[in-house]
């Protein structure tokens, strides 16, 4: 079955606290007693039974998800590894009279407890930190109680997502695979895509704040199928990447401008909004993240294990993973995955 749900996202922004002029030791000591402050009046306020939502992790796609979300007029409980990325967000967005905004929780564990069986989203940035955060003590498994209803955000291997959800409904909650399509613009933006499996219940119940957080959402069947179609999507952009730059490369040898490759490929067929913005950044050796290379070669493997596993043949895929391999050994992961150009264009 496939459904999907469309919306128009706004774009927005939001003031930064200011302060006098200060030494750099007085203002993290302002601004620590004014995020404590804010804390403790957050905390006495109650949440809107209605509206109330929990957002564990807050990373590269996550904090930028919790912004569309309050930009929607929920209130928002959070946890994040490093409080700092919370703290952010309280005083981004401070109480009011009659609501909370954001309220930061000590552990997983008290996200879910205190949404309830409100839904609690999880956007965490690799499998080891994702079955960290699930199974420790605190964790989000130890939160789970009857009706309770955890959407997992994370590009993760099916067999984990499966995982997950017997776990869940083992303790009498609902499980939803939710992966997304699109990086950090997008997601600061509401222009994700959320591919979904699992329970179609939460995910219809969930249609309003996907809709906050992206342009269009899929429910694609049972638990695993969101996830195989996210690693099919990013095993083409992670392909289509490597091919952008060895064309550039072929240009460069062959003494041919690379901006006119680039304006010839936005005129044609191959035009595309990501050769349009990646071409001019790999040709100015620009690679400032939106979407990590460890994180591309990370779905790439994952999509050429399930390709092993389905018996399909990908070797232009195992081709470009042998380039991304490459560009994490020279230390570029932590650059935009436009960096395996390089690798490519050495």
């Amino acid at each position: 079955m496939l459904v999907l749900q469309l919306t128009t996202a706004f774009a927005f922004r939001t003031p930064s606290p200011t302060f006098p002029s200060l030494s750099r030791l007085q203002l993290h000591q302002r601004q620590r007693q004014t995020f404590r402050a804010l804390a403790s009046s957050s905390s006495s306020l109650p949440l809107s039974s209605s509206k109330k939502v929990g957002f564990i992790g807050l990373g590269y796609m996550g904090a930028g998800m919790v912004r569309r979300l309050l930009e929607k007029g929920d209130d928002v409980i959070v946890w994040n590894r490093s409080v700092e990325k919370s703290e952010k967000l309280l005083s981004e967005y401070p109480p009011t009279t009659d609501r909370i905004r954001v309220r930061i929780a000590k552990n997983p564990k008290q996200v879910l407890e205190e949404v309830g069986e409100g839904l609690t989203f999880s956007m965490l940035s690799t499998p080891a930190a994702a079955r960290e955060v699930f199974d420790a003590p605190e964790g989000i498994l130890a939160g789970i109680q009857k009706g309770s209803k955890l959407i997992d955000c994370a590009t993760l291997e099916v067999k984990d997502m499966q995982a997950f959800d017997i776990a869940v409904k083992a303790k009498g909650g609902s499980f939803l695979e939710a992966p997304v399509s699109g990086s950090k613009v997008p997601a600061e933006t509401g222009q994700l895509v959320f591919l979904t499996g699992g329970n179609e219940g939460v995910f219809k119940e969930a249609v309003p704040y996907l809709d906050a957080m992206g342009k269009a959402s899929f429910f694609l069947g049972d638990t695993g199928k969101g996830t195989e179609m996210k690693l099919v999507v990013n095993m083409i952009m992670a392909t289509m990447m490597s091919s952008l730059s060895e064309g550039l490369a072929l240009a460069q040898k062959a003494n041919l401008s690379t901006e006119d490759v680039v304006k010839v490929l936005s005129l044609g067929a191959m035009t595309n909004p990501m050769f349009n913005l990646k071409g001019p950044k790999i040709i100015a050796d620009d690679h400032e993240v939106n979407f990590p290379l460890k994180h591309a070669q990370k779905d790439l493997a994952f999509a050429l294990t399930l390709a092993e596993k389905v018996g399909a043949s990908v070797p232009t895929a195992a081709a470009a993973n042998r380039d991304y391999v490459t560009a994490l050994e020279q230390g570029e992961g932590e650059k935009d995955f436009s960096a395996v150009a390089r690798v490519v264009m050495k």
